[in-house]
This record gives structure tokens, C-alpha cells and sequence, in this order.
């Protein structure tokens, strides 16, 4: 198996300092973006390993950047051996080679959320892509679809887009014998978002969960797992 880039990062459990700024989109540094190219997919002690090349277009001349790695709901945590060139590639520091990221052991519906920030805080870009999307469809382009958001896997971000303007949503989760009902006002662009705890009982090890949305435009729903079997790596 030939590795197309000159070094290889695994994103996962790595330790050391926390970034302090602000994260997400909303925070970033005007004209400079992050790109995750998608380069393969391989079965890596039976759990998929998906690798990336990243690059950044509007890095300052002369600026290094940092890489910082977010996971299931934690705090940043830096990517150590790499950082983002002023030319947009990512670099290894042992050798100056350009380095891919391996994302192995994701689960369903876990994002891939990194940033890259300079030593001061000044400079930042964050991207966030899910290699094993939670979605489903209805009628009408609605869509709805859940992110992991919490280390334990007892906690989901559901988003959903395409409903009416402000329009009522009446959704109902299903977890064992407990049924919980809700109600959510679509925006006036008719997207919403909501977080959820689907354990019926938090004391066992895991299981799933039913959860649908109702509107005048239509029905859809997902299933989602809780504690163990939400953390199951694809």
C-alpha cells in the first residue's frame, strides 16, 4: 500500500494543549479557508481508516499555522508533528514532507472537525466533514440529519433543513418503553436544531432509539443509537 504523501497523522486520543479561541466557522479569519480532500478509504485492524489530504488557501506570507483536532463533543486538542505552510500545505515538522491525516475508528454520524489557528490566535480556519453521514429524507427536500456530541455517545446535535417558514414540528423519541414528545419551530428558513439524549437507561451499556419529525411538509426519522452502540467505529 503506497502512501501518495510523504508522512501520515492519526487523528484520535492525542494528547496536548487546548486551543483557547473561539471554534467554528463563525470565528474565522477572513479569506482564509481549509480544504479536506478526501484521497481513500482502507479497512485498518477492521475498522475503516479514511485518509485526507488538507490544504489552506489565504495563509499570510510568512504565518504558520497549527493544527487543532475537536472530538464527539470535547475541547481541541493539538495535532502534534504538523503544521499548515504558508504555501497551504500540511507539513510534517521531522521532514518537511507533506503529511496526510488518517481518520480511523469513526463512528456514524461523528464529524471530523479540525482547525488551524497561529500561535497568537490571530489567524484561523476550522472545516468539519462527516465521512459516515446520519441522515435521512422526506418529501420536498426535507432532510434531517444527527451529529455525535458527546465522548459517552449519550448525547446527538439532530439538524433538519427544507421545512415550511417557522413552521411547527412535532417530533416524538421512542427509546425502550419510554416515548418523549417535543415541539420545534422551524426558523423562517426552515431549519432547526435540537439536542438530544436518547438513553432510556442510563446505567445500561447502550442501545437505540427511534426518533421522528412530523410538519405539514412531511415526516422523516432516524435512529439513533446511545452509549455503546452509538460509538461503534464504522
Amino acid at each position: 500500500m503506497a502512501a501518495a504523501l510523504g508522512a501520515a497523522v492519526t487523528l484520535g486520543g492525542c494528547a496536548g494543549p487546548t486551543m483557547s479561541t473561539k471554534w467554528g466557522s463563525a470565528w474565522e479569519t477572513h479569506d482564509v479557508q481549509l480544504n479536506l480532500e478526501e484521497l481513500r478509504r482502507e479497512k485498518v485492524e477492521g475498522k475503516v481508516d479514511v485518509v485526507f489530504r488538507l490544504r489552506a488557501t489565504g495563509v499570510p506570507k510568512g504565518r504558520l499555522l497549527l493544527l487543532w483536532h475537536k472530538s464527539r463533543g470535547g475541547r481541541p486538542v493539538r495535532v502534534p508533528g504538523v503544521y499548515l505552510a504558508d504555501d497551504g500545505r500540511l507539513v510534517s515538522v521531522k521532514d518537511r514532507q507533506e503529511a496526510e491525516l488518517h481518520a480511523w475508528g469513526l463512528a456514524r454520524g461523528e464529524a471530523y472537525d479540525l482547525g488551524a489557528a497561529s500561535e497568537d490566535g490571530t489567524v484561523r480556519a476550522f472545516i468539519k466533514v462527516t465521512p459516515f453521514p446520519l441522515e435521512a429524507k422526506g418529501p420536498g427536500g426535507i432532510r434531517v440529519w444527527a451529529e455525535l456530541a458527546s465522548a459517552r455517545g449519550d448525547a446527538w446535535i439532530v439538524n433538519g433543513e427544507g421545512f415550511r417558514m417557522a413552521e411547527e414540528i412535532n417530533t416524538v423519541m421512542t427509546s425502550g418503553e419510554e416515548a418523549h414528545l417535543d415541539v420545534v419551530m422551524a426558523s423562517p428558513t426552515g431549519t432547526f436544531s435540537r439536542v438530544l439524549f436518547p438513553a432510556a437507561w442510563f446505567h445500561e451499556a447502550g442501545g437505540m432509539a427511534a426518533w421522528k419529525a412530523t410538519a405539514k411538509s412531511g415526516s422523516v426519522e432516524l435512529t439513533l443509537g446511545w452509549g455503546d452502540k452509538a460509538l461503534r467505529a464504522e
